[in-house]
């Protein structure tokens, strides 16, 4: 008898593997996962104070980023917002002793509730080089794009 292969009455019967079927299963989820990842940019770490100040308010609101890349960046806040509104964020960049803060446009792409917080992904409006120097800064720092 072939292995995986059973005899019956004249003919063959495949008998398909639990191994077969996991890397079947394993092949799929990566299909998922490559379909779901839709940023243009890597994301890399930024742990630190972020101020946020809807459009058209005058209360700014505090909130903690997550992560940045190129086109945005992902942070947590008390309060959640509705998609596709525009924020102006503060965010504050810390270099050894030294603290630098640089305003930037952008607009709410998703939230999603965390315990008693929202996760909120903002994609930047308006980024460029000359007019955000310290974001440039940073990524380049860390690799996520290369410098000028």
């Amino acid at each position: 008898m072939i292995s995986g292969v059973k005899k019956k009455t004249g003919g063959y019967v495949a008998i398909v593997s639990v191994y077969y079927l996991l890397y079947i299963k394993i092949c799929a989820q990566r299909a998922i996962v490559l379909t779901v990842e839709r940023r243009e940019y890597l994301r890399i770490s930024l742990v630190g104070k972020i101020y946020i100040k809807p459009r058209g308010a005058t209360d700014t609101l505090t909130g903690y980023a997550v992560n940045i890349s190129k086109g945005g960046l992902a942070l947590y806040s008390e309060k959640a917002f509705d998609i596709n509104t525009g924020l102006l964020l503060t965010i504050s960049f810390k270099y050894n002793t030294e603290e630098k803060r640089e305003d930037v446009n952008g607009i709410v792409r998703w939230v999603k509730p965390v315990n008693d917080l929202f996760a909120i992904g903002v994609q930047f409006k308006g980024l460029r080089r000359d007019t955000h120097p310290v974001i440039f800064s940073y990524l380049e720092l860390t690799n996520q794009i290369p410098p000028p």
